[in-house]
Formats: C-alpha cells, structure tokens, sequence
C-alpha cells in the first residue's frame, strides 16, 4: 500500500529534512532533482538546499529511482508531501509521525474513490486517515470534534490520529464509512482554513441575538426554528475571533421549549455553544453537566 503523506508545520526547514531521514533511503536522489521548480544536480549538500526555505511559491522535489518520487516540497504553500510504499497500518503510521514535527498531516486514499472533502492549502484530500500535533489541534472548530466523531481515534503524546475507514474493507464498504468523517473535517465544516484569528466579521451580520455585557455573551431567543450546524459553525467563529466590536466570548442559544433545547444539546455543546431552555419560567442551562457517552462506529471497536 502506499502511504500519500501532506505536512505542514511551523518549520518547514526542519519538517523536510525530518521526513527525507524517516523516508530516503540514505543516499542522494538519482531520479529527480529540483529546486524552485529548476532541475539542478544533487552534489554533496543536495539535503541543505532541498530544505532550505525558497522564493514565495517555489517548489523543490526529490527521488529515488526504484521507490518512485516520495518527496515533493513545496515550501511557498507551506507544505511537505511524501510517498512511500509498506505495509501500513494507523499504528505504523502513528510511530513515523512521532517524529516528524509537523501540525496537520493528511493521508491520501488507497482506492480509486475520491475523498469527502479535505484540509485544502495544498493537502491531499481526505483519504483513510489523517492526523493533529500540538498546535495544529486549534485548527479544529471545537476541542469536542474529535472525541465524538465517526472514526477510530489513537493518541500517543501530543499526537492524534484519525482513521476514517477500516484500512482491510473493500471500497465500497470503506467509502460509506470514511464519508461522514470526512464531511466532519472538512475546511470550512470542523477544519478551520484559514486558523483561527484571520478575521471573519461578516460572520456577526448572520447571528441576531442580545449581547450581555458582563459575561460578553450573545443570547440568542430560538422560537419555531432548527439551529443548523452552519449556523453553530458560524456562532463557534465569531467565539474564536475573540475580536470585534463588541468582543464575544461564548454564544448561548435559549429555546422555549425544553424538548426541542434537548434535541439540539449534543450538537450546540459538540460547537462548545451554551444551551439553554425555558423550564417552569425561568431560564435553565442544560449543558453545563452535560456528559455524552462516546459512540464510536462499530468497525472502530472491532479494531480497538
């Protein structure tokens, strides 16, 4: 099986040279070598010059003959590909990335389908796996996405590995369990892209609601209506910003009826979003205590 690896992370430098020590076979590429889109000859610090930083939207690449091409590198878009034929599984893959210093890796698919969605900026689109070191976990809508999702989750360190389909299915089997995960984390779904902090201010013209000075929360009244998980995405952003005039700290969403609060409760606090009902009179936070038991697909426990 080949393993289709994008990374990107705060050093890119030290990224690329970490993966040509995990990946390359020990010797200077004699298929294919290029800096800033040039063919050049390898020569003796052939690994100083592939990793060095280049122009804005440059591109360097090496190979090997006899292992395909495992390493493109493009540093202008701020990402590192690898390839690499083995017979890997979430297990081998997660003892690899542990050495790699990177921030959101994507894994490319093993059958011919075309993922649901992806990172963007370059990645490879979703395939059977994918996976968050340190920082690269705020690029996550919520710090509650991965705990609940339809995948298999593994940790080691700061490390944390998502595998959307049981890597032994056939195609079809693996498509329709990979599919909602993939929706999940998908750039603009669950995956933030641009990260958070690169402002969104037309996000507040969508969210109507009354701004509580002393908590800095927007309560907003829900009567005769669904919440959407667009609408919660977009109340979970403007929460994140944490700019504006006024600055919102929390959105909290206040339902009239307590049976319809409920219905929206596991979604609201998987946004990390106040819910709130009319209970007897008065208003009645519902999510505070609130504690889901983790439901993980079945193919994902038959692996655990």
């Amino acid at each position: 099986m080949r393993l289709l690896l994008g990374l990107d992370g705060p050093d890119l430098s030290a990224l690329a040279r970490a993966v040509v020590g995990v990946f390359g076979p020990g010797r200077p590429p004699d298929a294919k070598f290029s800096v800033g889109f040039a063919d050049e000859v390898p020569g003796a610090d052939w690994l100083e010059r592939f990793a060095a930083r280049q122009e804005k939207g440059a591109e360097s690449a090496v190979g090997w003959n006899g292992d395909g091409e495992p390493f493109a590198f493009n540093i202008g878009n701020a990402i590192v590909k690898a390839g690499r034929d083995g017979d890997w599984t979430a297990e081998s893959l997660l003892e690899v990335l542990e050495v790699l210093p990177f921030a959101v890796a994507s894994i490319g698919g093993v059958h011919q389908w075309t993922g649901n969605g992806g990172f963007a900026d370059l990645h490879y689109g979703h395939g059977w796996a994918c996976a968050f070191r340190g920082k690269g976990h705020d690029r996550l809508l919520s710090g509650r996405w991965l705990e609940y999702g339809p995948w298999r989750l593994l940790t080691r360190g700061d490390i944390t590995l998502v595998q959307f389909h049981d890597l032994a299915a056939d195609s079809e089997t693996a498509r329709r369990q990979a599919w909602p995960g993939h929706e999940l984390l998908t750039a603009g779904i669950g995956y933030l892209s641009p990260p958070p902090g690169v402002a969104r201010r037309h996000l507040r013209s969508r969210l109507r609601g009354r701004y509580d000075v002393d908590t800095r929360t927007l309560r907003i009244v829900v009567r005769g209506r669904a919440v959407h998980d667009a609408e919660m995405r977009d109340a979970r952003l403007a929460v994140l910003e944490g700019s504006g005039d006024p600055p919102i700290a929390g959105v909290a969403y206040v339902f009239m009826e307590e049976v319809v609060a409920r219905a929206h409760l596991h979604r609201l606090w998987l946004h990390e979003l106040e819910c709130w009902a009319i209970v007897h009179g008065r208003e009645v936070r519902l999510d505070e205590d609130y504690r889901p038991a983790r439901t993980p697909p079945q193919w994902a426990v038959a692996l655990a």
